[in-house]
């Protein structure tokens, strides 16, 4: 459920309010479609940062996944 809470909340921000990038938005879906249950832009300012919920199983693949698409580090926390 906090999962689908996240995927709704990034798409209100960037739908309704346009406080999103083209970059987060890749950043969101690479980590969604590498097993995240969900991932939303967060932050001050257009952009912000990326977080995202994920099961344990998942996260070496949600890490590199938001690595792989954003081109900086991912880390837990």
């Amino acid at each position: 459920a906090a999962g689908k809470v996240f995927v709704t909340a990034h798409n209100s921000l960037r739908d309704d309010y346009a406080c999103s990038s083209g970059a987060a938005n890749n950043v969101v879906r690479a980590m969604g479609k590498a097993g995240a249950w969900g991932a939303r832009v967060t932050g001050p300012g257009p952009g912000g940062t990326v977080i995202a919920i994920a099961p344990e199983s998942a996260l070496d693949a949600v890490l590199a996944a938001a690595s792989g698409a954003s081109g900086v580090p991912a880390y837990r926390v």
